[in-house]
């Protein structure tokens, strides 16, 4: 791959959203495309799997886990043998070969603020950062939705640590943060947010391309400016599963270290109701038409909490979960027990 740093960066918006970047130390190209590549890390999670049941024609759906204590796992890649040494080439349809799979903590994403903006701050800036756990992609990158509008940035290239550019933009964090596993930054800068913007909150999912060409979408969350100096952490409740469900109701129990303050739909369903029950957030999630069912892959809804204290460190769990099909049967759907709290960071 020989495209430049930043291929496509958020376009500029009537809402005042423009392209920008940090400079990036430690860059490094993902191979060119071949089959040869670095031994797995110790960690990943294989399983055989016939190829062809997800390969039509150009089209390639990524393989989940059947394996239920990995279910929430993201899928990393085919291999030719377990050591996941020798990738599997583009053109292959057929066959049994080995699915990698890698904790969905490493295609996550954290964000962080402009430091010191506040309430009253005229403009600011979202950074957007997520990781890999090595070089064997054909390339990485974010979708980002505001309101009906939607962008992408793509790239193949990654970091291996971030300098600071344009004054004051700080960042902490290592790749480890993410996950052990986690060896390389990939990341995007959103500037000139106008402070009417500072409450709008973006969508945004993380995403790679395996070797083998299988685009695979990792765990999306919501941000807003806002979050950093309200103390709000978001928290996205995933499904990851293929089942057909037309609704679905779910409880996510929450300690005393946070107040909850809201939500935001999620990609599943386009409709979402969302109650406070005291430690407790009941969410029932329903189509316009319960007729029609729709694959239960992705977040389900973002939950917003606020902080009570400055060293907070409590935890988000699904305590009750139900789903249907447009039959009103009872669906098996894979939601993560510990809701993801470490990627909502800011």
């Amino acid at each position: 791959m020989k495209t430049s740093i930043v291929n496509r960066i958020l376009k500029k918006t009537s809402a005042g959203i423009l392209a920008g970047v940090l400079v990036l130390s430690g860059v490094l190209f993902f191979p060119e495309a071949g089959k040869k590549v670095s031994a797995a890390p110790e960690g990943v999670h294989t399983e055989q799997l016939a190829i062809e049941s997800y390969v039509s024609g150009s089209n390639k759906t990524a393989p989940k886990p059947t394996d239920s204590a990995y279910a929430d796992w993201v899928f990393a890649g085919w291999y030719t043998s377990d050591d996941c040494t020798e990738a599997v080439a583009a053109s292959v349809s057929s066959g049994t070969y080995t699915a990698k799979f890698v904790p969905a903590e490493i295609l996550s994403v954290r964000c962080q603020v402009l430091s010191g903006t506040v309430s009253s701050t005229d403009v600011s800036k979202l950074r957007l950062v997520s990781t890999v756990d090595n070089l064997n992609y054909n390339r990485v990158g974010f979708e980002v939705k505001l309101g009906d509008k939607s962008y992408t940035y793509d790239t193949t290239k990654v970091c291996a640590s971030i300098a600071e550019k344009e004054g004051g933009v700080s960042f902490n964090y290592a790749p480890s943060d993410f996950h052990s596993m986690a060896q390389y930054f990939t990341t995007v800068t959103l500037i000139n947010i106008a402070n009417a913007r500072f409450a709008t909150g973006f969508y945004i999912r993380p995403y790679w391309e395996t070797l083998d060409g299988t685009l695979v979408y990792g765990v999306s969350r919501y941000a807003r400016v806002e979050d950093s100096y309200l103390g709000i952490v978001n928290v996205p409740v995933r499904l990851y599963t293929d089942a057909d469900v037309a609704a679905g109701y779910l409880e996510v129990s929450y300690s005393s270290d946070y107040q909850y303050v809201g939500s935001d739909v999620g990609s599943v369903f386009g409709e979402m109701e969302v109650a406070d029950a005291g430690s407790t957030i009941r969410c029932v999630g329903n189509v316009a038409d319960i007729s029609e069912n729709v694959k239960a892959d992705g977040m389900y809804v973002n939950l917003r909490f606020k902080k009570t204290g400055s060293n907070v460190t409590g935890t988000f769990a699904v305590s009750a979960e139900d789903f249907c099909d447009n039959n009103e049967v009872a669906q098996t759907v894979a939601v993560s027990d510990v809701v993801y709290k470490e990627i909502t960071k800011n």
